[in-house]
């Protein structure tokens, strides 16, 4: 695919405040890309950068080959869609849509016909004529969305877009707004702290830290195989602590709060203080019946439970810590069937569903 933005060592200060040092990163054509961090991360930063909002202070950003770094907004083919919505509450819903086609000189018809094709995107083109303030915030955020990308950018660019929504309507949006772009083919860029809101929609997420960026990769990439306990506990739940790899019985060797575990493949016997993690759904629940074949067994007494829905989380004492395990709750299990407070728990884990996160520093 071809590279419709192209960033290169770019760094904005604030006086003496880092926002964002030395980023280089390239974005596909068409392609669904979150910036993904905690609050103060750089990650708004960046996009406002991207957008034209904020002043480089070195680098390089080029959007569709041509070097737009110190272009202003109004010069480049992208848009921005905030939290807040911002849209004018004495204009309907039509005119909001197609004031940015109006500004630009557009003939009126032409205005109402995108404006109300931009709407039909966002299944809203039956409140063309009504006021922001009849709307549901799921529905001006659409409205947002429309305005957006009635003009066709290269590039749209979304600030933490679903942040002011609650759960179920966060959820909902962001389904539509994966199909949305889906079927517009605009390149997007999200920016969110929502670890599920990336996991849901992105073709890539790029974890961000202290102004840089600590991975870039695919969904289950990062799930499956962070780069560190950074990246680990940012993007899902990990068990996560450290041990050496001693020798033993077809391989090494971990400890784990006092309990033993075969190490995970192709860790190296006699390395000191690795840092090592495991997903909550990784553990399979065994009983203690079948604990004499399994691999890898560990056992606790249940501390405390949170019912899910489709799972129940589990925090199991094992004496020296404590594990998180995810219990897929199907049809064939009650409530009554649920372990209780204070009572064994028996798992197993798999070796090769271990992480070796061998390059974190943050202790």
């Amino acid at each position: 695919m071809p590279k419709i933005i192209e960033i290169d060592n770019l760094t904005k200060k604030f006086g003496n405040v880092r926002g964002v040092e030395n980023i280089s990163l390239d974005i596909d054509e068409g392609e669904f890309v979150t910036l993904l961090g905690p609050s103060g991360c750089g990650k708004s930063t960046l996009l406002r950068l991207i957008g034209g909002f904020e002043t480089a202070t070195a680098g390089c950003i080029k959007l569709d080959g041509q070097d737009v770094t110190h272009f202003p907004p109004s010069k480049r083919a992208v848009n921005m869609v905030f939290q807040d919505y911002a849209l004018f509450p004495h204009l309907s819903v039509g005119k909001n849509v197609g004031y940015g086609l109006r500004v630009a000189g557009v003939p009126r018809q032409q205005v109402i016909t995108k404006a109300r094709e931009a709407l039909k995107l966002v299944g809203l083109e039956d409140r063309f004529d009504d006021q922001p303030h009849t709307l549901s915030g799921g529905q001006r955020q659409r409205v947002a969305l429309a305005r957006a990308i009635v003009r066709r950018p290269r590039v749209l660019l979304l600030d933490e877009p679903l942040s002011a929504l609650d759960a179920n309507l966060r959820e909902q949006m962001q389904v539509e707004l994966k199909n949305l772009h889906t079927k517009v083919g605009i390149t997007f860029v999200l920016v969110t702290h929502d670890q599920n809101e990336a996991l849901t929609m992105s073709d890539r997420i790029i974890v961000m830290r202290e102004g840089q960026i600590v991975q870039s990769g695919r969904p289950m990439e990062l799930y499956e195989k962070p780069k560190n306990g950074y990246v680990a506990r940012f993007i899902g739940t990990t068990n996560m602590f450290r041990s050496s790899v001693e020798p033993g019985i077809g391989g090494g060797m971990i400890s784990y709060f006092g309990q033993n575990l075969v190490a995970p493949p192709n860790v190296v016997i006699g390395r000191k203080n690795i840092l090592f993690g495991f997903r909550p759904e990784k553990v399979k629940l065994i009983s203690a019946s079948a604990s004499s074949n399994a691999e890898n067994v560990l056992r606790g007494n249940l501390k405390g439970m949170l019912y899910q829905g489709q799972r129940a989380r589990l925090l199991v004492e094992l004496g020296l810590g404590e594990v998180i395990v995810d219990m897929p709750i199907t049809d064939s299990i009650n409530e009554s069937q649920l372990p209780q407070k204070g009572e064994q728990v028996v798992m197993s884990i798999d070796p090769d569903k271990i992480m070796i996160l061998n390059e974190e520093t943050d202790q």
